[in-house]
């Protein structure tokens, strides 16, 4: 039976290469987020509650994405180890699907809410 895709053709550059260079720094901006959001909660300032009730809950949300960026890393790199076939069925059977769309909601999200 033969495959869809040879693959010999098949190339994990723009996928995989991709997730695997992002995920690795969208971890270190989430440190400095980390860094940024103590010196803000230590300092005493004039913002009112529900600014800085706004400001946590953007950092729960930007920590929330890291992990899910750390479980879809770890599904397609760990789990699905040599099988590049895994990277063709993005079905929502399969917990990254769910991943992926719950990481979309909260980037749309907290978008959302820095651009307001």
């Amino acid at each position: 039976m033969s495959s869809p895709i040879p693959l010999g053709k098949l190339t994990l550059d723009n996928g995989l290469g991709a997730l695997l260079i992002g995920g690795p720094v969208a971890m270190v901006l989430w440190g400095i987020a980390c860094i940024q959001t103590y010196i803000y909660s230590t300092q005493k300032s004039s913002d009112g509650r529900a600014f800085k009730a706004m400001i946590a809950f953007l950092f729960v949300l930007d920590t929330f994405d890291s992990v899910l960026v750390c479980h879809i890393l770890y599904y397609y790199i760990i789990n699905k180890y040599a099988n590049p076939l895994a990277l063709l069925v993005p079905t929502c059977a399969f917990t990254p699907c769910r991943s992926f769309i719950a990481k979309a909601a909260v980037t749309t999200i907290s978008d959302f809410i820095i651009r307001t």
